[in-house]
């Protein structure tokens, strides 16, 4: 029997959290308003709403299985065929899902922070990474998660409070958008913000305790859903929807903007520093 090293509570939610996000940082809150216009915010908050209701769903009937992971369990149920398939899938949907976000990251992050290094080093330097990390095991990344996310989460408290005198009311009305009934339709069919909690499928035999799952799945998505919500709302409260859908790198852009004396005119760095923390 394969013999798994074992991990907390804080530690797993907080490896979707960051996961999650990553996305945020990147693009996620102006593909928001593109979609949804001034109800950008409000479509996150809705796809939250239903991925709860997914995930009650999901883990009432994955706890059935002891000490299984949901490859173990297609395994039990469909034999290597099942095994095979369920693999497959997954291992699609996280490439390339994984692919798109270095491909974003690498590129944003090169035209902003770090100008004269060429893509490739920087692509470069994120495989060596992801390579160490794997080398140092599945453990080791989570337990790094746990120490790193409580920093980011106050880095990212700080711009948006530094930012306050930036928001206008204004830029989120009409509240409904384009629609309520369009809003609910992105926001089931379209937003995309919580599938890293899918996670939660594979790391039942890494964790101490039959309960924990339910502690991560729900502390990691409720933790993912304040953070995602709030982000795109006081995003959109900065930037008119019109503009807000057109702009990469969303939490950048606010830090461009904050006007607050000397010491807070070169806030990008606060913005580095969540960035190599996810």
């Amino acid at each position: 029997m394969v013999q798994y090293e074992k991990t907390g509570t804080w530690g797993g939610a907080g490896l979707i959290v960051t996961l999650t996000v990553t996305k945020v940082l990147i693009s996620a809150p102006s593909l928001y308003a593109k979609q949804s216009a001034s109800a950008g915010w409000l479509e996150v908050l809705l796809s939250g709403v239903f991925e709860l209701l997914v995930l009650a769903i999901v883990l009432k009937l994955f706890l059935q299985f002891e000490n299984m992971d949901i490859i173990d369990i297609s395994q039990y149920a469909l034999g290597n065929i099942g095994r095979i398939l369920t693999g497959s899938v997954c291992c699609a949907v996280f490439v390339i899902s994984s692919a798109a976000v270095f491909r974003s990251f690498g590129e944003l992050i090169r035209n902003t922070v770090i100008r004269g290094i060429s893509y490739e080093n920087v692509a470069f330097f994120l495989i060596i990474v992801g390579i160490f990390a794997g080398y140092l095991g599945f453990k080791t990344i989570v337990s790094i998660n746990g120490l790193v996310l409580p920093f980011v989460l106050v880095a990212i408290l700080i711009i948006m409070l530094i930012n306050i005198p930036r928001y206008a009311i204004t830029n989120i009305l009409p509240i409904w958008g384009n629609g309520l009934d369009v809003t609910i339709k992105n926001a089931v069919l379209k937003n995309a913000s919580f599938y890293e909690v899918g996670i939660i499928l594979f790391l039942y035999p890494y964790l101490r305790e039959k309960i924990s799952v339910k502690k991560i799945g729900f502390t990691a998505l409720l933790l993912s859903i304040v953070l995602t919500s709030v982000i795109t709302l006081l995003y959109q409260l900065s930037v008119p929807y019109e503009a807000a859908g057109t702009f990469a790198l969303p939490l950048y852009q606010m830090t461009r903007m904050i006007k607050a004396g000397t010491f807070f005119q070169r806030i990008e760095p606060l913005n580095v520093f969540i960035w190599s923390g996810v």
